[in-house]
């Protein structure tokens, strides 16, 4: 009987208090009544026979479920609610709402801009339908940490005999020189096994893919064309397929044209032609079969098998072939690598981490920021506070008020950080490289903006916790007491003030260590010597056809023929034309040991190359006429060479020979080469630190053949793109069927291979300074708050004789006590995260003294500033008015 009156008393309660008797159907009403009546006859008390005709009629989980509704939607009021007061309060306060939004729009803004090519690259789905079951075989030599590709024969082994593999595909690069009517055009494609197509899934659009009995020797020589290139050269004709094509001089019947914007992997570049992969006789056979490694290898696990397994297998293949060929194998093992690193290295994605944690960081410090501001904010609302609670308002519910505040300026900036959003995904994409896979773009989609929604939430109530939680606790008391709303209390906000802002002072020696690192290495690569003046300088390579150009002398004749009609153009200052070969053994006078040299052949005499590059000379002669002829063969060598091979002493007049066996194995006693002079060591790729030892020798002169690819390089005395076209067509006069490439200058060259550190270095650095200001704002905002809280004690102080500079170094030292605190902090964060952008770094150290001396003094620096203007404005303070201040 007790449980039911309590029962009963929870639904009149109920009853009164959601008023729900009004919303009950009158003729139900009456019905329950009656029903009441019925049951107080029968002996109930008045409550057990309303709560009986209740459960009778069903009205109790009728009337609980209509509570929650009620509750459900006055909850949805109260949210509306406070959204219209927030943004009141926000209009009310237009410097402090531009302020925060601003801020906010930074932080959130270059967050998700970042997020997004990081999703990009290291979470984006590849366009395989079994992208995740696809690895990339690497052999590695172990000892020296160096990651080669797939021999061949190791390739032909795995595809027979590897079990772990549905398939194996192999690939690799190739050029053609594709020959039509009216043109002549060099392009790049790829040599693919028909593995390849079924394993990528892949279509296409017109006619055939690769199959299997195409890669038998003797098959007729069939190719896959690019989308571009039907479109570009042969109009789109859907007659094409079955035709035939010459490529390298030899026809090759096209049998299908691959879907627009088909792209395999970036190590290919520009793909326009598809051939069948046909392993040749040398690379199978003899005793260096496994030394001969240039295939790209990709897998397609089992279902069941997952990668350690497939690791522990290519393992136990590499210990095999290692037991089998010691002399070539051993040290030598089997890395599986996922797929993704083929279209985004390891390098560009750690840098793109290292940028996230960077806009992580200025998230941190606009956080940081943004409560400081709130905090400071709150604490002028504390007698509207108080009120509230004195009024009887929950500390939920002014938490709940304080958030909602926060959430809505957070997604205010949100929809700023829109456009900064935009910005920093068109700085970052020149970053990725220049071919990505179909499909694989930066954009910004739903999810992205899904992401930036969430963050934004996250942010605001990130930053509105702290205000929330300080503010929702006043002092009534004091506080109805005060007049004018002002109090002295606040320590415990100044002190998360100040240890926000030691943290961001933290934060930002990070990144603007990070940022001068940077900015060393890129103005130490501007500055390296290259050995040559790269001014000007534009080059070309010019490949000749095997069946037209058998013989040595005619390929020498056209060379010089192609040069002697270039150098009479108008705006050309000098050309020349070398071939840099592979490096190769040499025998050198006077030591037991060879050597492995670089070989460069060039022009000499009137199309002197070291001229054209004015590569300088530093001991000796440049090639004359007369070395270009006669029974000795001259070379110069490079000082890098020089210096190791003959230490301390004179090199003119040095001899090297070529190591070189016959067929039986017996060496084979080539001439000399003569040294004539010493040259200066040239870098044209800047990402090597060191020179390579090479030297230099007269076209053909070695081997006693021209070769049949050479580059052209012309200096001109205006834009050499301007006159590209011109020497062009003097090249392809003498040849009508021969493609000439693209001439690219020396100048472009370096400047794309320093366009990445360079963008790094802009972006970490732009980052930094936007950390660097906000940092410096903060501060200066927790002081001037610090002066404002105290302005009756420092006016008190004033009256009992402190002095304008005493009030002035109270408030400097009160910043630079917490700036110091933040120096400290960040110095050791800072030496234990600089190792992760030192692949970046060029000839400067992650643990570089002076930069890290710069960016404390530049820190200290502009905190003193920030901490003097309060300083400043404190000692203006007037006692007697200060005396009087509520």
């Amino acid at each position: 009987m007790k449980q039911l009156r309590q029962a009963f008393r929870r639904v009149r309660a109920l009853f009164q208090k959601e008023k729900l008797d009004q919303e009950l159907d009158e003729e139900v009403r009456f019905h329950v009544q009656q029903q009441t009546e019925v049951n107080m006859q029968a002996g109930m008390n008045p409550e057990e026979a309303r709560y009986a005709a209740l459960r009778q009629f069903g009205w109790v989980e009728s009337i609980k479920e209509k509570c929650r509704d009620q509750r459900g939607a006055r909850w949805i009021e109260d949210l509306q609610s406070d959204v219209w007061f927030a943004l009141r309060t926000m209009s009310k306060n237009r410097g402090f709402t531009a302020i925060a939004m601003v801020t906010l729009a930074l932080g959130i803004g270059a967050n998700t801009g970042i997020f997004s090519v990081v999703y990009t690259v290291l979470l984006k789905p590849l366009p395989f339908e079994n992208a995740g079951s696809l690895v990339w075989l690497r052999e590695v030599d172990v000892p020296k940490d160096y990651a080669s590709h797939v021999s061949p024969a190791l390739f032909l082994d795995l595809r027979q005999q590897a079990k772990s593999y549905v398939d194996v595909a192999a690939m690799m690069y190739a050029s053609y020189d594709l020959i039509g009517k009216d043109f002549a055009e060099s392009i790049q494609g790829l040599r693919m096994s028909a593995s390849s197509f079924p394993l990528l899934r892949i279509k296409p659009l017109l006619g055939r893919a690769i199959l299997p009995e195409d890669e038998k020797p003797g098959q007729e020589k069939v190719v896959l064309m690019s989308h571009g290139l039907w479109l570009r050269r042969f109009g789109g004709d859907t007659n094409l397929i079955g035709k035939t094509i010459t490529l390298n001089d030899a026809p090759h019947t096209v049998v299908g044209i691959m879907p627009p914007h088909m792209r395999f992997f970036s190590f290919a570049g520009r793909c326009d032609l598809w051939q069948p992969y046909v392993p040749e006789e040398q690379y199978l056979n003899g005793e260096y079969k496994r030394q001969f490694r240039h295939l790209w290898v990709i897998g397609a696990l089992r279902r069941e098998i997952n990668r350690i397994q497939a690791q522990a297998e290519a393992s136990a293949f590499a210990m095999q072939f290692e037991r089998s060929d010691p002399k070539v194998c051993t040290g030598w093992t089997i890395k599986l690598v996922p797929v993704r690193s083929l279209y985004f290295g390891p390098e560009l994605q750690k840098s793109l981490l290292v940028l996230l944690g960077a806009v992580g960081l200025v998230l941190f410090i606009v956080c940081a920021n943004v409560a400081n501001l709130l905090l400071a904010r709150a604490s002028t609302r504390r007698r509207e506070v108080t009120v509230r609670v004195a009024l009887g308002a929950s500390r939920g519910r002014l938490v709940r008020q304080f958030l909602t505040e926060s959430v809505v300026l957070a997604l205010t900036g949100a929809l700023l950080g829109i456009i900064i959003m935009w910005w920093t995904i068109s700085l970052v994409k020149p970053l990725m490289p220049p071919t990505l896979p179909g499909g694989t773009n930066i954009d910004v989609d739903v999810a992205l903006l899904l992401i930036s929604s969430s963050l934004a939430l996250l942010t605001g109530i990130g930053i509105g916790l702290l205000p929330a939680c300080q503010s929702s606790r006043p002092h009534l008391a004091e506080t109805l007491k005060e007049g004018g709303g002002q109090t002295i209390r606040g320590g415990g906000r100044s002190f998360i003030g100040n240890l926000l802002i030691s943290s961001e002072v933290a934060l930002t020696m990070v990144l603007l260590v990070g940022a001068g690192l940077l900015v060393h290495s890129v103005m130490r690569m501007l500055r390296v010597d290259l050995g040559f003046d790269p001014t000007r300088l534009m080059s070309t390579t010019v490949k000749l056809s095997w069946n037209r150009y058998q013989e040595s002398a005619r390929r020498q004749d056209f060379y010089l023929q192609a040069l002697k009609r270039i150098k009479v153009l108008p705006g050309v200052e000098s050309t020349a034309a070398s071939f840099g070969g592979l490096g190769s053994s040499f025998a050198v006078e006077g030591r037991p040991e060879p050597v492995m040299l670089g070989i460069i052949e060039c022009t000499g005499g009137p199309y002197d190359y070291l001229r054209a590059m004015r590569i300088p000379l530093l001991q000796g002669r440049y090639f004359s006429d007369d070395d270009l002829r006669g029974d000795t063969t001259v070379i110069l060598v490079t000082e890098l060479t020089a210096r190791r091979l003959w230490p301390g002493e004179h090199p003119i007049g040095k001899r090297i020979r070529q190591d070189s066996k016959d067929s039986s194995g017996k060496t084979v006693e080539l001439p000399w080469l003569i040294v004539i002079g010493v040259v200066k060591d040239t870098k044209q790729w800047i990402a090597s630190s060191d020179p390579y030892m090479c030297f230099y020798v007269p076209l053909g002169r070695l081997s006693g053949l021209a070769p049949f690819q050479v580059d052209f390089v012309v200096r001109t005395f205006t834009d050499p793109l301007v006159l590209a076209k011109l020497i062009r067509a003097e090249v392809e006069s003498l040849d009508r069927s021969l493609p000439v490439r693209e001439f690219t200058t020396f100048e472009s060259q370096l400047a794309e291979t320093r366009a990445g550190p360079r963008l790094y270095m802009t972006l970490l650095t732009v980052f930094a300074m936007i950390a660097l200001v906000l940092a410096i704002v903060g501060l200066y905002g927790v002081l001037s708050y610090f002066v404002v809280q105290r302005t009756r004690e420092i006016g008190l102080r004033m009256a009992l004789g402190a002095t304008r500079r005493m009030v002035l170094w109270t408030v400097v030292k009160q910043g630079l006590v917490w700036t110091s605190v933040g120096l400290a902090l960040g110095l050791a964060a800072t030496l234990g995260l600089t190792r992760f952008i030192s692949s970046q770094l060029y000839n400067v150290k992650p643990t570089d003294p002076a930069t890290f001396v710069i960016v404390a003094l530049l820190l200290a620096c502009m905190a003193f500033v920030a901490c003097l203007i309060p300083a400043l404005q404190a000692t203006k303070i007037d006692p007697m008015t200060a005396l009087r201040y509520e």
